[in-house]
């Protein structure tokens, strides 16, 4: 025998894998039963030191609350300081680390690496979000021992804490999954902007929370008792969807062309605004809630699908030129791109209508009243003409809803612009320079005071209908346009689909 053949084998040397027929449960290592997107940053998240501090600063604060409040006759101010110390790094800062997680693979160049492993690009997003989603979940289910340590100093319901902790950790999740979901964004500016925008829409509604736990003593009264169970269930519904929505947004922006994600989360999220009409209607305590959900939705799906860019390939029309006319029916608001999306939006448009009016049904109240007709045609005509500028000048741009945002808040700012030289400069009349927008009619009815309140019921109202009007003919001419090549493409899939079935009927064999 050798002195080589004595050697231990060498580290650099990997270990024998396992035979193909073996099972999951033959593997040894844990890490080898999951995802290795999901392992690899894990390992790299605990490790770093921003989850490190995170951990440790979050402990050391509780403990200081936990002991201060032993003597503190007021619970009130130590709860208070008790949840914040938790909501601030774990619910708030922790999940903004994912609003990198894209681009450093993008910046890297390995974003291509990837897709050509067996990961799909949703698995590849799955594996960033559950990798900070675990790291949340750690840091919650850590302070579990301080929330018992509450319960026996302060006589608090265990189990209302724990829930609401658990709820917490659910909101922090889908700010993961939001975070994650634009981090594909090339521009840090818009990025941080969007961020900073949810995460700020998440501190108030955490405020919210905090300020009803300590004063109704955790959503305990009798008014919200009877539909707290309903009302948990459709949180959960909503934060799934959400976290599902931002998370495959992003996938479908680094996957390859062929995987049509748009047409999939367009369905999903259509069933699920008929789903909730039909709460609307039939729930009268969640009518409020199901509305709320409607108009979120509404923005979030129908700005997408409106600003979509284009895909026209045989590989995406040819599964709905198969299924015939309906087939190509339903193609007219499931196909990828911007040219569907505008006629898919109207349709979610119309049911967050009906949803209103199943709200207004259980008021006893009707909404074909001045004000919610104009505020109808307000919005209606605003957001087309954001997307008549974006689809005009800004074609060709490579986040075509990031700019279709930056329209929408130029046009306000300038609006606000106005209504100050109105109202501290003194300058009559200057209103007429915004015509053009839908907004003019809008915030003179709210701001300025030209006129009598007539004219801006009927004069302003019919001027802003007209506006709405003309914006979406425009967009229907170039609607029509870009659908020509969609009829072209369909009949080249047909003829396409013809004749691979008569290369494979037996008379041509």
């Amino acid at each position: 025998m050798t002195v080589a053949d004595s050697a231990p084998l060498s580290p650099l040397i990997p270990p024998p894998s396992a035979p193909p027929g073996a099972s999951k449960m033959d593997l040894r290592d844990f890490p080898d039963r999951l995802s290795p997107m999901v392992v690899k940053e894990l390992r790299q998240g605990l490790r770093a030191p921003m989850f490190v501090w995170a951990f440790i600063i979050v402990h050391l604060v509780l403990v200081m609350v936990v002991l201060a409040g032993l003597d503190d006759t007021s619970r009130g101010g130590m709860t208070m300081f008790f949840w914040w110390a938790f909501i601030i790094p774990v619910v708030l800062l922790m999940p903004m680390r994912g609003i990198n997680a894209l681009t450093d693979e993008i910046k890297m160049k390995t974003m291509d690496t990837l897709l050509l492993t067996r990961l799909s690009a949703l698995r590849i997003c799955l594996g960033k979000w559950i990798a900070i989603v675990a790291q949340l979940w750690l840091v919650g289910l850590t302070v579990l021992p301080y929330l018992i340590m509450r319960y026996f100093s302060g006589g608090l319901d265990l189990w209302n804490e724990v829930k609401w902790l658990f709820h917490f950790l659910v909101l922090g999740t889908c700010f993961a999954a939001a975070t994650v979901g634009f981090s594909w964004q090339k521009h840090f500016l818009f990025r941080g902007i969007t961020t900073l925008g949810i995460g700020f829409l998440l501190t108030a509604l955490c405020a919210f929370i905090t300020s009803e736990l300590i004063a109704s003593e955790g959503f305990d009264a009798a008014s919200f008792k009877r539909t707290e169970g309903s009302i948990t269930m459709f949180f959960y519904l909503m934060a799934s969807y959400l976290s599902f929505y931002f998370l495959d947004y992003a996938a479908a922006q680094i996957a390859p062309l062929a995987e049509n994600r748009s047409t999939a989360r367009r369905i999903i999220t259509l069933l699920l605004m008929a789903v909730l009409c039909g709460l609307a209607y039939w729930k009268e305590d969640l009518s409020v809630v199901c509305l709320m959900a409607l108009l979120v939705m509404l923005a979030l799906a129908g700005g997408d699908a409106a600003t979509e860019r284009s895909k026209q390939v045989s590989i995406i029309v040819q599964p709905f030129v198969k299924r015939g006319f309906l087939g190509k029916l339903a193609g007219r608001v499931l196909y990828p791109g911007w040219h569907s999306g505008f006629a898919y939006f109207h349709l979610l448009a119309g049911l967050t209508i009906l949803g209103a009016f199943c709200f207004a049904h259980h008021r006893g109240s009707h909404l074909l009243d001045r004000s919610f007709v104009l505020f109808c045609l307000v919005a209606y005509g605003q957001v087309v003409l954001g997307l008549v500028i974006q689809r005009r000048f800004f074609s060709q741009a490579k986040s075509p809803l990031a700019v279709f945002i930056i329209i929408e808040g130029g046009i306000f700012l300038l609006h606000m612009l106005l209504l100050l030289l109105a109202n501290v400069g003194k300058v009559d009349g200057i209103h007429v320079l915004m015509v053009w927008s839908p907004y003019n009619a809008y915030i003179l009815g709210g701001a300025f005071d030209y006129g009598s309140r007539d004219y801006l019921d009927s004069g302003w109202r019919t001027w802003t209908a007209v506006l709405g009007g003309i914006y979406a003919c425009i967009m229907c001419y170039l609607s029509a346009k870009e659908f020509r090549i969609t009829r072209a493409v369909e009949a080249q899939c047909a003829a396409d689909l013809a004749e691979e079935a008569e290369t494979r009927s037996p008379s041509a064999a």
